[in-house]
């Protein structure tokens, strides 16, 4: 009896932990940037249909905590979600020779409309208020002659958007290509108070692992935790479906 009820317990276990791994998602990206390797390690899971929530890490130990509630009304995909994120103390030097420690925490709130416009077209609109806020160890009177490093630990409110289009010729092959615009709110030290760029990729839609490639040009942050430059670099991940 003790091994039946053995064997019960472990089928119901593993039946239990089989169902788990089904709402479980892992991505690995990585990147070369300024001749240095950027990389990505995160882990989502969907706690019901709606709501999930994701933890991800990079190669600068910037954490990122998210949760996000989505729905699908007729044709149309739409989501919201908070993400909260925050990285290790980074030092930087002003003109005048004084050393600054700093640390910038980031909030950010999200909205997501996207919608089926064929069976191989889907396109989105994704929108968001980002708050940054630099915690640092001088005054910023100190970088008078430093105006976008004194922006940058500032606090700073940025409006962000993605405009995209994803097709989807065959089932194991996306082509995507968005354009980003970001919108400075507030006082800045810049010219323009856009920043825009545009990337395209590639994606696979293997059983079990979607690796992609993304190229994307023009004013943008490699990670949140970075500062904006204008340039342009490659983007290869993965991500894990169990």
């Amino acid at each position: 009896m003790k091994s039946f009820w053995s064997m019960v317990i472990c089928m119901l276990f593993s039946s239990n932990a089989l169902a788990a791994l089904e709402d479980v998602s892992v991505n690995l990206q990585a990147s070369q940037y300024d001749g240095e390797y950027l990389g990505v390690a995160g882990i989502g899971y969907d706690f019901t249909e709606h709501f999930s929530a994701s933890v991800d890490i990079d190669t600068d130990r910037y954490l990122e905590v998210g949760a996000s509630y989505s729905t699908i009304i007729d044709t149309w995909y739409l989501e919201t979600y908070v993400r909260y994120g925050f990285g290790d103390e980074l030092t930087a030097q002003a003109s005048d020779g004084s050393e600054l420690e700093y640390q910038t925490h980031i909030y950010d709130v999200g909205f997501l409309a996207g919608k089926a416009l064929s069976n191989s077209v889907f396109a989105y609109l994704d929108t968001s208020l980002q708050y940054r806020n630099p915690s640092h160890n001088i005054d910023l009177p100190a970088f008078v002659d430093d105006s976008s490093l004194a922006y940058e630990l500032s606090q700073q409110t940025e409006w962000n958007n993605t405009l995209a289009v994803d097709y989807t010729p065959v089932e194991w092959l996306s082509l995507g290509a968005s354009y980003n615009f970001d919108l400075l709110l507030g006082d800045h030290p810049y010219d323009e108070s856009l920043r825009d760029s545009m990337d395209v990729s590639v994606t696979l839609n293997l059983p079990y692992v979607t690796p992609y490639v993304r190229y994307t040009k023009g004013e943008y942050r490699v990670r949140p935790g970075r500062p904006v430059q204008d340039s342009s670099y490659t983007e290869v991940g993965f991500y894990f479906n169990f």
